[in-house]
């Protein structure tokens, strides 16, 4: 089974954990394609959903790809410089490090990826052309951002003042409801 057809809908784990009903989804999928927006915003939008039950969700790993507890003082230096800041902007991910392990009875290097969005893989793996082995973990976007100020320079307040051509989309719906929630200076 492919990595994408084991993932959740979005919509799918809201109907688990109570916050939408099954019949409001064609409602949430109409207003979505209809205003440009994605499910969870659509959600939020209709009234079906508040914006902290929304954060909440994407806060949490849904899908079944392993989650990684990011600490970014841990952060591996040794493959800090896989990516420039602006890569891991873009594709959302942070190079967690190499691993040794066997295979076919030869010890070979793996990749440990972690990233906002585990189901864009390719499009970062073909950033790194000499590696061929990845493992992916799902990080949460708070843990991203705090190991992009720390070991990047890259300061939440300037990822406010990026395109949505230079993020990660699950990086920018973090930041959108990130600046809704902050408190606006009179």
């Amino acid at each position: 089974m492919s990595l994408l057809t084991q993932r959740k809908k979005i919509g799918d784990v809201m109907i688990e954990r109570g916050l939408i009903r099954r019949e409001w989804v064609q409602e949430i999928l109409d207003y979505a394609k209809n205003e440009g927006v994605r499910f969870g915003e659509a959600a939020v939008a209709l009234g079906l959903l508040t914006e902290e039950e929304l954060r909440v969700i994407l806060l949490q790993p849904y899908k079944n790809e392993t989650f990684f507890h990011l600490e970014p003082q841990y952060f591996p230096l040794v493959t800090k410089d896989l990516f420039t800041p602006e890569q891991v902007v873009k594709f959302g991910v942070l190079p967690l490090g190499y691993k040794t392990e066997m295979r076919w009875f030869r010890p070979v290097k793996r990749l440990n990826l972690g990233m906002l969005n585990p189901a864009r893989e390719s499009r970062v793996s073909e950033q790194i052309p000499n590696v061929k082995y990845f493992k992916i973990f799902q990080v949460l976007p708070d843990q991203f951002i705090a190991t992009l100020e720390q070991h990047y320079g890259v300061k939440k307040g300037d990822l406010f003042n990026l395109g949505p051509e230079s993020l990660d989309e699950n990086l920018s719906l973090y930041l959108q409801l990130e600046r809704r929630q902050r408190p606006r200076k009179s």
